[in-house]
């Protein structure tokens, strides 16, 4: 082959690795995750909404990032119906809002990021 390199792409020998263990099924796991995935959903549902139809609600959360009040930017997505744990992080061209499950043993995260 014209212009190959064995140093760049390495041996043409096929390495052989086990193959992936997978866990057998829960499929009870699987649904809880998914139920506890609706709350959640229709929470950010609402954050949403109220960024885009609630008068001046979009202009106060960015007012209060841009200021690094934290504490106002958690209360502000909280009047909106947000009551599942979340973490908020912002920066100078947006947020990010990880809407986390209230059961450690429940497997699920949403993060919703906006440019603004």
């Amino acid at each position: 082959m014209d212009g190959f390199n064995p140093h760049v792409y390495g041996p043409s020998y096929a390495v052989h690795r086990p193959p992936f263990a997978f866990r057998p099924p829960n499929v009870q796991h699987f649904q809880q995750s998914a139920q506890s995935f609706i709350a959640p959903t229709q929470e950010l549902h609402a954050l949403l909404h109220a960024i885009v139809y609630q008068e001046g609600f979009a202009k106060k959360v960015m007012d209060a990032s841009q200021a690094s009040q934290t504490d106002k930017v958690r209360a502000l997505i909280q009047s909106v119906g947000v009551h599942a744990p979340f973490k908020v992080r912002y920066n100078p061209t947006g947020i990010h809002v990880t809407l986390l499950p209230r059961n450690a043993q429940v497997c699920f995260s949403i993060e919703l990021g906006l440019c603004w």
